[in-house]
Formats: C-alpha cells, sequence, structure tokens
C-alpha cells in the first residue's frame, strides 16, 4: 500500500479551499483538479509500505503527537510549480514554527527506522490540481486566499483506488491534547 503522514481538515475548510479550487479550474484548460474529499496538507510522503510497517508508523505518530496541542495555520496564497506548459497548482500557507517542528520531528524518527530522509527543503502546501494547462497569459492571481485553519491531529493516510478514483482514505489517527 502507498502511504503519507497528512493533515487532514474539516469539512468547512475543505468547502472553502474546493471553491476556490473551482475558481481556479475556471480559468484552465486543462488538468487533474483535486477531489475535495482528498484535499489535505502532506507532511511527510512515505511510498510503499507492507502491512507489518503500519504498526510502527502508527508508533511514530503517537510520539509525535505526544505533548503537542493544536495550532493554528493561515493559508494566504495560489502558487505553481512550473513543468514545461503544465504545472501544479497549490494554496501556500504562511511560515508556521509549529508546523516546521513537527515535519522536522517526523523526518527524524522515520530516518531512525530507516525511511528515506527528504532532500528537498519542507515547503508546505495543499495541492489544487495537476497537469493545469492556462491560456498563454491566463492568471490567477485575482482569486483571494486568507483562512485560518486549526491543525488538531495527524493521520496516516493510504491512496488508493475505489471503483478506479482516487481517494485518499485515514488508516491512523492521532489527535493533539487539549489544553486546559
Amino acid at each position: 500500500m502507498k502511504v503519507f503522514i497528512a493533515i487532514e481538515f474539516e469539512e468547512e475548510i475543505k468547502k472553502y479551499i474546493y471553491e476556490k479550487l473551482l475558481c481556479v479550474k475556471k480559468k484552465s484548460i486543462k488538468g487533474s483538479f483535486s477531489r475535495k474529499e482528498n484535499i489535505h496538507l502532506t507532511l511527510k510522503f512515505i511510498g510503499e509500505v507492507n502491512h507489518s510497517e503500519l504498526k510502527a508508523l502508527s508508533t511514530v505518530i503517537d510520539q509525535v503527537a505526544a505533548g503537542k496541542y493544536p495550532f493554528i495555520l493561515t493559508i494566504n496564497r495560489l502558487g505553481k510549480f512550473d513543468r514545461g506548459n503544465q504545472c501544479i497548482v497549490w494554496i501556500g500557507v504562511e511560515k508556521n514554527e509549529k508546523l516546521y517542528r513537527l515535519n522536522k520531528e517526523l523526518e527524524a524518527m522515520l530516518w531512525e527506522l530507516g525511511y528515506e530522509k527528504e532532500t528537498r527543503s519542507f515547503a508546505p502546501h495543499i495541492t489544487l490540481g495537476r497537469q493545469v494547462v492556462f491560456e498563454n497569459n491566463e492568471t490567477f492571481k485575482d482569486v483571494p486566499i486568507s483562512q485560518k485553519i486549526e491543525v488538531k491531529k495527524i493521520s496516516l493516510m493510504e491512496s488508493t483506488r475505489i471503483k478506479d478514483v482516487l481517494t485518499y482514505v485515514p488508516v491512523y489517527s492521532r489527535k493533539f491534547e487539549v489544553e486546559v
């Protein structure tokens, strides 16, 4: 199974992001756009694993989440990674020390278990579409983005196909502690 560790969003946040995705989609000629149900923020892509590895990955999530409290992320811009005449369109996250620390701890613990360290620096984003093509001078800079998101948990997600539809299924989740 193919897995990754992510921040899942509440339904109202997915709805907000999906509305922005539809604005971008209207401005494009074509692309493979995310389904609303699949909207998330990837903390660490792991790749193919055996079912026997799930327990160790769940333990890492437990250890990283222990002693952490919910925190606020702010999404504040649209951007793209160019790939020739196509691109990946994403929503960017304002720099957040708690998010970067979470990613760094995950990377360190997973490396201790023998998983590859990411060679690129962590660039947190929410993917809206892949292989997106725009008209020559089309831009999406007029699509406003400004939303605060409460991060309450992290999840181990499986990337699978259900009835030939790409679906991200939570395999294990750990909520952060509640402040009293």
